[in-house]
């Protein structure tokens, strides 16, 4: 009991923490905050107990949809994972109050109802007394995870459709009934169905189904059906076009007989493809319908579908064929002149008796150049050198050739393999099956040959996006924690640890935006590595951190790469922001050390570092700042000091203090920083602007006091930063204050920035004289400027005048 106690005291202090304000925050305590509040993953704390939450950053509630509240009130958030997956999480955090780097993937439930993949890494959090808790990491892999969903499926249905076409090629009669269960499977289809014409078209059955689990047949209620009483439906499908239905429901008008029948056997999506003969002829369709949840068909499924229905109508028409048709080598010729796959036959000497339209297609050979041809020449057209093909692997299965195949498998006499080749780039899925006779005796092979570049790419993709980080290329943080086990042997021995985080992105992606904050990031990871060994481990450890796993490497030749990254930052270019990392590092020189506390003591001296150089960070953020205003306005170093000259003798003739005269002379400077996010063609505009337009310009005081407010030195300009457009009348913007209200400095910037315009011109009004402009400052003394301000300022002119 005074265990628990103790534990919530101590979460409550951790929690308190996260409550305070950033003024009530040592430095390094607000950074700490900040940097978990808005990593770009969610991090959590849990219970031991119960997984109840103890805290979950800002992040997390966003990705979640839940509240921050709303998640830490729930006892039992478990409740929230999918119950298929519940029970693989419930073991992994077993393993995370024991171990670290315990790492989980399962499906979360948001607020909306909706479900999202996560990958989770847990470690338990531990004091004197032992385990008090466990801290998770947690990143969203729904693309990922539906990326593998839709790969697999397209397997699937590939090598379902490879498996049928060798099926329905076979002599014989083939029961179509197990042929599209196949092809149900393979698509997760509710029900699967193949619809014949008869007398002409006058009427259709159900001749073949097939129902997954759960689903009731519809086989017998549809027979002998009139045509005449789905003209919608008949119409598409003569016209050769695919009917594809993703809601029932949502059927026009004209097919209201067809979504009568539709809904009363509870269908909610389907899609059927015509089945034709050569001669386009309907004798048939093949249809999927889904009676659980609706369904979004992609294209190239459909294409697959297409074939497949194109196949079953070769089969009808073989059937057909006399059986001596059935029997010759033109027969099976020309069945396979229409499969969808490039496919070629040859016989026992290996010459070529088969090569369809689609091998045609694919090889750029035509038939009569290839038929007859033996010595390998089929392989020239993939592989630019005659080599046996998986077609030859049916006439010796033993060859060596079967090495050279990324994946191989035999299912009876059908061979099933893919293979790169390099002279075209292409990834090739192949089958193969031996031909028989009509006696048994086999006469030759026969071999169909798919592109499946596409499909092998986007597996790389996927692989890609477990080990790399999208924005900078570099490893991520999963790949890395799993590197780190990998390399801590002994024979990897010293191993050394250097952590960076990068200075100013915040103050970056405040002023220039996330996009000029990406590319800081960009270039620091490309100094980084620049300064490495192709065989150290670069990754991007969190929002602004990296990480470097040196193997083989003593502490000093870390510390050789720590400078040699300092020296290319100090080198690299200053637009907006010179790259500055703070970094630490250490060493694992013995094998008793533990490799995760040698982390934690080079992030410890990271930030040790990071304190240090902060200020130096921040101003020389500072000069980029005035830098990046004089480019952005066209304003020259001149311009600005004689701002701030007659701001300074204002500030004088006031009584101001010393530091109150520096900060007139730096609100001087950069009063209008705002403008640096306003597109040229606006702030230059020789014409009137647009109310849009002008908009767009208004709000450049809220942009400069949200730039000010994220930079320590500038803070105490902010709220003049923010009202140096307001009037003394209260007609101003961006909030309408009037008189003393708004703050001194921003008076003071009103009139002499004014007067500095006036006199110097603008994109849309010309310059106009000294004596002019102070007759307008005079002329709005009392609506526009405080009146005060004006009569000093006037006289601080005339007694400039009188001298000269």
């Amino acid at each position: 009991m005074q265990e628990d106690n103790n534990n919530e005291n101590l979460w409550g202090n951790f929690l308190e923490l996260f409550q305070l304000s950033e003024e009530a925050l040592p430095l390094s305590e607000q950074k700490y905050r900040l940097m978990v509040e808005n990593a770009y993953d969610i991090i959590s704390i849990h219970r031991t107990s119960d997984f109840s939450y103890l805290y979950i950053n800002s992040t997390g509630s966003k990705i979640l949809g839940w509240s921050r509240e709303e998640l830490i009130r729930k006892n039992n958030p478990l409740h929230l994972i999918h119950p298929k997956d519940r029970a693989r999480v419930l073991e992994r955090i077993k393993i995370a109050r024991e171990e670290a780097g315990s790492t989980c993937e399962y499906r979360y439930l948001k607020k909306d109802g909706q479900y999202l993949w996560l990958e989770s890494s847990g470690k338990a959090i531990q004091d004197e007394a032992g385990t008090i808790g466990l801290l998770f990491h947690s990143r969203d892999i729904s693309e990922r995870k539906a990326l593998e969903k839709r790969i697999k499926l397209r397997l699937n249905l590939e090598e379902a459709i490879a498996s049928i076409s060798q099926l329905l090629l076979a002599s014989g009669d083939v029961n179509l009934t197990p042929i599209i269960g196949i092809i149900g499977e393979a698509v997760s289809a509710d029900r699967v169905y193949i619809f014949e014409l008869f007398d002409g078209g006058q009427k259709t059955s159900n001749t073949y189904e097939w129902c997954a689990a759960g689903i009731e047949s519809a086989i017998e209620m549809l027979q002998d059906l009139d045509s005449s009483i789905f003209p919608w439906w008949l119409g598409k499908l003569e016209n050769g076009e695919n009917i594809i239905i993703e809601d029932v429901d949502n059927l026009p008008a004209e097919a209201y007989n067809e979504k009568s029948l539709l809904q009363s056997q509870g269908i909610k999506s389907l899609l059927v493809v015509p089945i034709c003969l050569k001669n386009s002829e309907l004798v048939g369709f093949l249809g999927f319908d889904d009676n659980q949840a609706t369904r979004q068909w992609l294209a190239e499924d459909v294409k697959a579908l297409r074939m497949l229905a194109e196949m079953i109508a070769l089969y009808w028409t073989r059937c057909q064929m006399e059986t001596a048709l059935r029997e010759s080598e033109q027969r099976l010729a020309s069945i396979i002149d229409f499969l969808p796959d490039a496919t070629f036959a040859i016989n026992n000497e290996g010459q070529v008796i088969i090569w369809n339209r689609a091998m045609e297609e694919m090889s750029g050979i035509r038939e009569e150049d290839m038929l007859g041809k033996d010595n390998f020449k089929y392989a020239l057209p993939f592989f630019a050198k005659r080599q046996p093909m998986l077609i030859d692997l049916v006439m010796n299965p033993e060859h060596p050739l079967k090495e050279n195949y990324l994946s191989f498998k035999k299912r009876d006499e059908t061979l099933v393999g893919e293979i790169y080749s390099p002279e075209s780039g292409l990834y090739m899925f192949g089958t193969a099956s031996p031909l028989y006779d009509a006696s048994g005796r086999r006469v030759g092979a026969i071999e169909s040959i798919r592109d499946v570049t596409e499909r092998i790419r986007a597996e790389e993709k996927i692989r890609y996006l477990s080990h790399f980080d999208k924005l900078t290329g570099l490893y991520n943080r999963s790949f890395f924690e799993e590197e780190v086990k990998r390399l801590d042997q002994n024979n990897y021995l010293p191993i050394s640890i250097i952590i960076g985080d990068l200075n100013g992105l915040k103050l970056v992606n405040d002023a220039f935006g996330h996009r000029e904050g990406d590319r800081l990031l960009l270039r620091a990871a490309q100094i980084l590595k620049d300064s490495c060994r192709l065989n150290d481990i670069i990754a991007r450890w969190g929002g602004d951190e990296f990480i470097i796993l040196l193997p083989n490497t003593f502490h000093q030749q870390a510390l050789q790469v720590c400078q040699r990254i300092k020296n290319a930052c100090l080198e690299s270019e200053s637009e907006p922001l010179q790259v500055s990392i703070a970094l630490g590092t250490a060493s694992k020189e013995s094998p008793d050390e533990n490799i995760f506390t040698i982390i934690k003591e080079t992030d410890d001296r990271m930030y040790s570092n990071k304190v240090q150089e902060s200020k130096n960070t921040r101003n020389s953020f500072i000069l980029s700042l005035e830098n990046s205003l004089r480019t952005r306005t066209n304003k020259s170093q001149f311009y600005v000091v004689h701002k701030q000259e007659s701001a300074k003798k204002m500030g004088l003739l006031l009584g101001l203090s010393k530091n109150e005269l520096q900060n007139l002379l730096l609100l001087a400077s950069l009063h209008d920083i705002g403008n640096i996010n306003i597109p040229p063609e606006i702030l230059f505009k020789a014409a009137a602007l647009t109310p849009g337009e002008w908009d767009i310009i208004k709000k450049h005081p809220e942009t400069g006091y949200r730039i000010a407010q994220s930079t320590p030195e500038l803070l105490a300009i902010a709220e003049a930063i923010l009202a140096h457009h307001e009037r003394w009348d209260g007609s101003g913007y961006p909030v309408g204050i009037a008189g003393h209200e708004i703050p001194l400095g921003a008076r003071i910037m009103a009139i002499v920035d004014s007067y500095n315009a006036m006199i110097s011109g603008r994109p849309y009004k010309a310059a106009i004289s000294p004596s002019q402009a102070l007759q307008e400052i005079h002329k709005c003394a009392g609506s526009q400027y405080d009146p005060e301000l004006v009569r000093l300022f006037l006289e601080l002119k005339k007694g400039i005048n009188r001298r000269q």
